[in-house]
């Protein structure tokens, strides 16, 4: 990568998929002006198909209409010599997964307060974003399709961002289109609501359901649908019901676990209306939430200044040379790196779907082509941004025997 694109100066790499690599980058101008923001470069083999550009760069600019403090904002889309990318907000945070698996780590709870407070956020980014209206003031009809641990942005300074909006749709039509050979995050097919992975028309209440899929494993540790391939998981999705959180966590309220279930309801009519109503739901469970000084104390715990990951980031972020051998911020880049998708992997998956596996119960013809369906669903990956592969539920502790909770003394113990 060239060190200059445009008017950004690169100042190195963040992470590498298969769709795309991700720059911090610098933006300057007269009197000293200075920013930061990351840059997303469209790989080569993609780059060099102009439908998927124009389709990325429409979805791009509808998401650029978004002004909100808990959606991340896109400044500019373009090329350059060749390179297609998309410039974007920089967050000085990890995403929510990072987080979730840092606090294993360290083994500090994060307290029930804390976690709605950071939900109740992001489902606030994606109200607006769902209520966006174009120029004309008509409905833009935004929605994520891929809200996730590893879409939630958490920064040091206690906000909540949503990240990539409108990306996997552009990636989707793509591979339906093209059948294109394109990177993925493994894992998505956990948060796709029944109606997406039948391949059937969407709406904002796809997003909720993705939603409540983050709230319960922020909240219990555990995924809500479990399977060891993702036609399993997807079977899991449309038929199975979750394990009831409090049987995870016995400290939530009925309240709150009553609000985690009408989210993964099956049906769209039966899960909330909007992102507000379910952020007014689960104030209203919680009682009172933590604010944004709670969360950036425990960002400041999970991450104390000095902290060798994330001081590796910041000297990228001052333009400081260095090493290419910095252990710490190569085994970042390489955990965000994304598991490309091979075309034996689709093959494999097409002629699984023409086979159906016998099973008990009524759901045998509907189960014929779900893997066909997760083939093309599945690489409607997202870009990263600062973002390790998502921590597999064992590996994500509720409250251990021993451990110290992360918030202010105000915040208290978790619910009740």
């Amino acid at each position: 990568m060239r060190t200059r694109l445009t008017k950004y100066d690169i100042l190195g790499a963040l992470a590498s998929g298969g769709m795309a690599d991700v720059w911090l980058a610098r933006v300057s101008g007269p009197a000293g002006f200075n920013k930061l923001i990351v840059v997303k470069t469209i790989r080569p083999n993609l780059a060099g198909d102009p439908a998927f550009v124009n389709m990325l760069f429409h979805e791009a600019r509808v998401a650029a209409m978004l002004n909100h403090p808990n959606c991340v904002q896109i400044f500019d889309v373009g090329e350059d010599g060749g390179t297609a990318y998309i410039a974007m907000e920089f967050i000085d945070g990890f995403t929510l997964a990072r987080v979730l698996r840092q606090a294993e780590l360290k083994r500090l709870a994060l307290p029930v307060p804390l976690l709605a407070r950071i939900l109740m956020d992001a489902a606030s980014g994606l109200d607006h974003a769902h209520h966006l209206a174009d120029a004309e003031g008509k409905p833009a009809g935004l929605v994520h399709r891929d809200v996730s641990l590893a879409n939630i942005l958490v920064s040091f300074g206690g906000q909540t961002k949503v990240v990539d909006f409108g990306i996997a749709k552009a990636v989707r039509q793509h591979a339906l289109g093209e059948n294109t050979q394109v990177g993925i995050l493994k894992g998505k097919a956990g948060y796709m609501a029944p109606e997406y992975l039948l391949g059937n028309p969407i709406d904002a209440r796809a997003d909720l359901f993705a939603l409540g899929v983050v709230l319960y494993r922020s909240l219990t540790g555990a995924r809500p649908f479990r399977g060891e391939t993702d036609a399993e998981i997807a079977d899991a999705v449309m038929f199975r019901q979750p394990v009831p959180p409090r049987k995870l966590r016995p400290q939530l309220s009925a309240e709150l676990e009553a609000v985690v279930l009408k989210a993964l309801a099956k049906q769209p009519a039966e899960r909330f209306e909007s992102a507000r109503a379910m952020r007014k739901a689960i104030e209203r469970a919680v009682g009172r939430a933590a604010d944004t000084d709670d969360v950036a104390t425990a960002m400041e715990r999970l991450w104390p200044v000095g902290d060798a990951e994330r001081s590796s980031v910041q000297t990228l972020a001052s333009g400081a040379p260095r090493e290419h051998s910095d252990p710490v911020l190569n085994s970042i880049i390489s955990a965000n790196s994304e598991v490309p998708v091979t075309n034996d992997m689709i093959t494999q998956s097409r002629a699984a779907a023409a086979v159906p596996t016998p099973r008990k119960g009524p759901h045998v013809g509907i189960k014929v082509g779900v893997a066909a369906v997760l083939a093309v669903a599945s690489l409607a990956g997202t870009w990263l941004l600062l973002r390790p592969a998502e921590t597999p539920e064992s590996e994500i502790v509720p409250e251990p025997r021993g451990t110290v909770v992360v918030a202010h003394a105000a915040v208290g113990p978790p619910a009740a």
